[in-house]
């Protein structure tokens, strides 16, 4: 009897399993397309190096101890976004090595840059005189610092190196040369130069010779505080005329703290601006990225025939550009052509929207009301837009002006600031972008500069990437500091670069990394948290135990740097970590499921009992009135 009974609660207990593994089964099966949400809120605080090195700089006149007091550079950033009030819950938590160059490197860099010297009689814009500029090629400078890395002990394995430089060896200029010009003494600066060519309507960007900075294609950045002065950084005199302008003695006290103070604020300019940017908006994951692209034409008839509209954009440049920036995403780049004339609401729109004037200077199309009928009107001109990790759309409208750009108001304050200033070439706004080039300052732009460069201008795909790029969350690299705008990324407005630098790669790369990482781990905590209260699913506690694996990988890779893989990884364990929870959700509570066992084992056994107790009590009956028969005989 026992033999049954045990069989009996095998047979009940398999029943169970099997019944809920079914149910398990159908309900895994039917949520592929599921989307589980975490609930849980984490921070995440990212160690990051910086590598100083000091160039034609004596040890003696910088105070290192003070320079690494944290008043004077930063040692926390929280990565914020800044056309929002938060922040990615990403902290950065930076550590800083200072180095100074031997005297050997110092020999070899200047031995180099002789070898590179080429002496050019040009006009320079801050002088606004022709002056004799001494020029070095700077992508020719970061090839050299590069190739001899192991000079000053190399790169820091997580992090990135400023190398600051006096170089006052080189042709420079004197205090005399820039404030007393009375005294007719020549001015002598040197700078780094660079070369670039609009690709689409082939003019040859002007003035990229006078450059004191430049770095972006490593994790490194190179500053001669003794090159200059750049008409693109005004504020940021020579060092050498500074000194003497403010009666600076570095070899006193205060002299070495004054010289300190003066470097800690341009490396606090390079790090914000470089190492750890924020964001213009909150950057998004996808695996996708679409770029609508409507082109609209308000020229003349007899410009639309000068240059054509569709020489002014080339969507294969963008595409690259883009794919450069984000390898592990898609990116689909369409365009639409139309002539605002072939729209009479929009040129109505256009027309209401022109702020007439009898300056030229001072005629403009307001954004404001344009911008608001764009977004009225924007499923007219892109459909199925959408913003999440299967597929971001990003809007760009451009249009084509004969003259006048776009411009924003404000309270205007006369005494301050003229209206001609608030035109610009582009905004990106959290939903669109809308830009202008015009007909005669930038498609015919050779026409009108000096030298001329006949039937050469300017066309849309660099400022397209440039405003896309804001879309995506890059900041300017000048946000911060005018200087670090020498630097080789589409996001600079010195430089006419089509690719971005390794520090936006960097920044959006890690960002997409660390959204996936934390919300992960989010996910991971509340699971197990779930976990506890569900019956022991094996199924589940594999997933989650493989989870946290691809997410220690994750933070492995993270910590090299290397976070395309790291974000690889994290999806993985984000993938496992979602399948896990589904799997723990279908799963009964514990308490109820024992209590229905205990039930039904309960109900087993006494039904068992209550079976013996019947037999046995049949036998005895039956063995009563057999010897009621034999006493009877």
């Amino acid at each position: 009897m026992m033999r049954k009974t045990v069989r009996l609660l095998v047979l009940v207990a398999c029943v169970l399993l099997t019944c809920q593994g079914s149910i398990g089964a159908m309900q895994v099966s039917g949520a592929q397309g599921a989307v589980v949400k975490s609930s849980v809120v984490t921070t995440r605080t990212v160690p990051l190096s910086v590598k100083v090195v000091f160039i034609g700089f004596n040890q003696s006149t910088i105070n290192v101890t003070y320079l690494l007091w944290k008043e004077n550079i930063p040692f926390r950033r929280v990565n914020q976004i800044l056309t929002e009030p938060k922040d990615t819950g990403v902290v950065f938590e930076l550590n800083y090595e200072l180095a100074f160059a031997s005297l050997q490197f110092e020999k070899e860099l200047l031995a180099f840059l002789k070898k590179i010297e080429v002496s050019k009689r040009m006009l320079n814009p801050w002088f606004g005189v022709r002056t004799n500029n001494t020029l070095y090629d700077a992508n020719k400078l970061e090839d050299w610092l590069y190739e001899k890395r192991e000079m000053y002990q190399g790169f820091p394995a997580n992090g990135y190196t400023f190398f600051i430089a006096n170089l006052t060896q080189l042709p420079s200029v004197t205090y005399d040369q820039i404030a007393r010009p009375w005294l007719r003494k020549p001015p002598t600066p040197h700078y780094f130069s660079v070369e670039y060519r609009d690709l689409d309507l082939e003019y040859l960007i002007r003035n990229r010779e006078f450059m004191t900075a430049w770095g972006g294609h490593h994790r490194f950045w190179f500053l001669d505080l003794s090159a200059g002065p750049s008409f693109n950084t005004p504020s940021d005199a020579p060092l050498q005329a500074v000194l003497t302008a403010l009666e600076i003695d570095i070899h006193t006290a205060y002299g070495s703290s004054w010289l300190t103070q003066y470097l800690s604020d341009y490396l606090w300019e390079s790090v914000w601006n470089l190492a750890v940017p924020q964001f213009t908006y909150a950057p998004t994951y996808s695996a996708k990225y679409r770029i609508a692209i409507t082109v609209l034409d308000n020229r003349t008839k007899e410009e639309r025939d000068q240059i054509p509209i569709r020489k002014t954009v080339r969507t294969d440049l963008i595409k690259k550009s883009y794919k450069d920036l984000l390898p592990y995403s898609n990116f689909e780049v369409t365009i639409a052509f139309q002539n605002c004339s072939d729209d009479q609401d929009l040129s109505k729109e256009l027309a209401n929207a022109y702020k007439q004037s009898k300056d030229p200077a001072f005629r403009y199309v307001d954004l404001r009301p344009l911008y608001k009928y764009l977004q009225a009107k924007l499923s007219r001109y892109v459909v199925n837009i959408s913003r999440n990790e299967t597929e971001v759309t990003i809007p760009v409208f451009a249009f084509a002006f004969s003259k006048s750009y776009l411009g924003y108001t404000y309270k205007w304050d006369v005494s301050r600031q003229p209206t001609s200033e608030e035109t610009f070439w582009g905004l990106a706004q959290e939903d669109m972008v809308v830009l202008s080039l015009t007909h005669e300052s930038e498609f015919d732009r050779g026409a009108i500069v000096d030298p001329p460069q006949p039937n050469k201008g300017m066309g849309f795909s660099q400022l397209i990437i440039h405003e896309v790029g804001h879309m995506l969350g890059l900041m300017h690299p000048h946000q911060y500091g005018d200087v670090q705008d020498f630097v080789a990324s589409a996001m600079s407005y010195f430089c006419f670069d089509y690719n971005f630098s390794l520090f936006d790669k960097d920044a959006l790369h890690r960002i997409h990394a660390d959204a996936i990482i934390m919300q992960t781990s989010a996910k991971i905590a509340e699971a197990k948290t779930v976990a506890v209260t569900k019956l022991t699913n094996f199924m589940a506690s594999s997933k989650l135990a493989r989870a946290e694996e691809f997410l220690a990988l994750a933070d492995k890779e993270y910590a090299l740097m290397d976070y395309i893989i790291a974000l690889e990884k994290a999806l993985e364990a984000r993938k496992l970590v979602y399948e896990a929870a589904i799997d723990i959700e279908i799963f009964p509570r514990a308490t109820p499921f024992w209590a229905m066992c205990f039930l039904i084992v309960g109900v087993a056994l006494g039904y068992s009992i209550r079976r013996s107790l019947e037999r046995k009590l049949r036998v005895r009956i039956k063995s009563t009135k057999k010897d009621d028969i034999f006493k009877n005989l």
